[in-house]
């Protein structure tokens, strides 16, 4: 038997294992090497680089410090170049990694042996997430330098100023629930009124309001952070009343934003929703119309003249022109589109002109500084323009109509060229006595037979009347009452 010599050397199994690891290790390095070297010489040119706006948010997060932001020129081309490469890179390491997957049998792909992937992280055997050790004093100063919710007066006025902005999200600049049907000018003069009114109660009593809750709650608060009576504009910049003052402002631009789009969609449903889809003008006393309330409906003559329905929104008279020759509108469909537009556009408009808080409640800090308003709604929003669209399309749908309805009164143009005089002068040379009165008197009748219809065309009145003449000059009427139902 051989003694048992004792070793002094490395036990061959880790040893083994330990040259195993090395050789995989390396194996795995020069995969990793090909691999990053594949991806790095493939082309980028096709490859669609950030738009615009990412850039521009890359740019504004890499400025975003204190430092930085007071920097006045701050180069970052190089630093867009660079993520734009990167951009480009992880294109293509996505688009190698999905060939590579579907051609393993490739020569190139199969001497490539990746390492595996990491493992996620096993989870935490508690459900306490760990922080590390802090200075709660430092923290907790520095959030009260960072944070305006430190006094009551802030919460109190700032929940007080949201319910002046809740108020004004109920209202509506224009007036959307008409009672009857009106003329153009009524409905203008109506129509204004309402943004006259509105744009009052928003320019002083909301903004007046606001200013006076402001100073009911920071008049006593005295020199520090919320000094209202502040008369140097530097220390007020970086004083925290002028945050307090900036969030109030967003509230109320945020309120005043929703209710004039709000608005703007009632209004715009005020004129859709009485629109019907179809309408066949037969003659003046059928007219066929199939509305979005009705599959369809024939309106008829009723003896109840001057009617009016309650869901009307225009009245349009159908006269006789200046020289008695033809039949005419007292206004024309395209005064009524501009009109209408006019209203639109001036309730937009009108909102624009509501002063800050700021400026109220500091006037001796902003004296020689123009007017500071709250943004509002512009005309050239994309929001703006379709409800102008649908409006426009939703008015001159009538048009036609109204020309094809004009026209069924050609055959009454006798009525308007008819002289009096002459014509009884004609009948009573061509017949004697009581012959002669009653064809006038049978004349007479026919005349009135026609007026005297009224009749709904589907989103429309028209109304039918003659003049209160004497029998020997009998005069037609019409009066077209416009409804969009």
């Amino acid at each position: 038997m051989f003694p048992k010599i004792p070793s002094q050397v490395e036990d061959p199994v880790k040893f083994a294992d330990r040259l195993v690891a090395a050789h995989q290790s390396r194996r795995w390095a020069e995969s990793l090497i090909k691999y990053n070297y594949y991806i790095d010489n493939m082309p980028t040119d096709d490859i669609k680089a950030l738009g615009d706006p990412q850039e521009k948010r890359i740019a504004g997060a890499a400025r975003n410090m204190q430092k930085i932001r007071q920097a006045k020129k701050l180069p970052v081309k190089a630093l867009l170049q660079e993520i734009n490469l990167m951009f480009a890179r992880t294109m293509n390491k996505i688009a190698f990694d999905k060939h590579m997957n579907q051609n393993r049998e490739d020569r190139m792909y199969r001497d490539l042996e990746l390492p595996p992937k990491a493992l996620p992280p096993p989870p935490p055997e508690f459900g306490l997430v760990e922080t590390p050790p802090h200075d709660f004093t430092r923290v907790f100063a520095a959030f009260c330098v960072s944070s305006l919710y430190v006094r009551s007066e802030v919460i109190h006025a700032l929940r007080e100023i949201r319910a002046e902005c809740n108020a004004v999200l109920t209202r509506c600049i224009y007036n959307v629930k008409p009672t009857k049907a009106m003329k153009l000018e009524e409905f203008k003069q109506t129509q204004r009124a309402a943004i006259s009114q509105l744009a009052f109660d928003l320019q002083e009593t909301w903004a007046q309001n606001v200013q006076k809750i402001v100073v009911k709650y920071f008049a006593d608060v005295g020199k520090g952070w919320f000094d209202i009576s502040e008369t140097n504009k530097e220390s007020y910049n970086y004083g925290k009343i002028k945050k307090m003052l900036l969030v109030a402002s967003f509230l109320m631009q945020d309120s005043l934003r929703y209710m004039t789009m709000d608005s703007l969609a009632a209004f715009t449903r005020m004129i859709e929703d009485r629109r019907p889809e179809e309408i066949v003008v037969e003659s003046v006393s059928v007219v066929k119309a199939r509305s979005k309330r009705q599959e369809e409906g024939v309106a008829e003559s009723s003896p109840r003249e001057g009617t009016r329905d309650s869901n009307s929104l225009f009245v349009l008279d159908l006269t006789r022109s200046p020289d008695d020759k033809a039949f005419q509108f007292s206004v024309s469909p395209a005064t009524f589109l501009r009109a209408v537009i006019e209203v639109f556009e001036k309730g937009v408009v009108q909102m624009g002109d509501v002063p800050q808080p700021e400026k109220l409640v500091l006037p001796h800090l902003f004296k020689s500084q123009p007017k500071h308003v709250l943004a509002s709604v512009n005309l050239d929003e994309r929001r703006v323009q379709e409800y102008r669209r649908r409006i426009e399309e939703a008015i001159t749908f009538y048009v036609p109509h109204l020309d094809r309805f004009l026209a069924l009164f050609d055959k009454y143009l006798e009525i308007l060229q008819l002289k009096p005089e002459e014509t009884v002068k004609e009948i009573e040379q061509k017949t004697n006595g009581s012959a002669a009165s009653d064809q006038l008197k049978q004349m007479a009748e026919d005349f009135f037979r026609v007026s005297s219809e009224i009749l709904l065309v589907g989103s429309q009145w028209i109304s039918s009347t003659s003049e209160r003449c004497s029998p020997a000059h009998p005069c037609l009427l019409i009066h077209y009452q416009q409804l969009y139902p």
